[in-house]
């Protein structure tokens, strides 16, 4: 197996795409350089701020977004083809009650939580949430998960948020 970054995940990309392959500590130094070139409070979501946020939203499979469809193959496949066997370009229309893009297929998403396998046994796996491009009909498109967040995959990127606190008093009623 040839060594895979998110400069070259093993299929073509380009600056419209997600980044891809990419560990969670990866993901967590992108929302410190952010936040230290903006001023600004970036981070990843948790998985209450991810299951807020998405239990509003459609998951119907190719409607709603990039996922295993007849582009690529295997079994639990989706009947529609949306011609990209992998990610797609990050772009697709918000829904949902936060109007929030993206949150079916194309890659799971890193979270800020850990997944603890046993009781006192320390971080096993990171959360992951969402669903990609490899998700089929047999998959939970909304669900969180875990995966090893010391190695990036072809299927995870991350999104960040921005904490916004209240400045000054609030405005007045007119």
């Amino acid at each position: 197996l040839s060594q895979r970054d998110w400069r070259d995940p093993g299929y073509a990309q380009d600056d419209s795409h997600p980044v891809v392959c990419v560990s969670h500590a990866d993901a967590r130094a992108y929302a410190a350089w952010l936040s230290a070139r903006t001023g600004r409070t970036y981070r990843l979501p948790t998985a209450a701020e991810w299951r807020r946020i998405s239990a509003g939203q459609p998951a119907r499979g190719c409607r709603d977004g990039n996922v295993r469809d007849r582009s690529e193959g295997g079994g639990d496949r989706y009947d529609c083809r949306d011609g990209h066997a992998e990610t797609s370009p990050a772009a697709g229309p918000a829904t949902g009650p936060y109007a929030i893009a993206g949150l079916v297929g194309n890659v799971r998403e890193w979270l800020a939580d850990c997944r603890e396998r046993g009781a006192g046994k320390g971080c096993d796996e990171r959360a992951v949430a969402g669903s990609s491009w490899r998700s089929g009909t047999d998959d939970e498109l909304l669900g969180v998960d875990g995966a090893d967040g010391e190695r990036g995959w072809t299927d995870v990127g991350f999104r960040v948020v921005r904490e916004v606190g209240l400045h000054g008093p609030p405005p007045r009623a007119p």
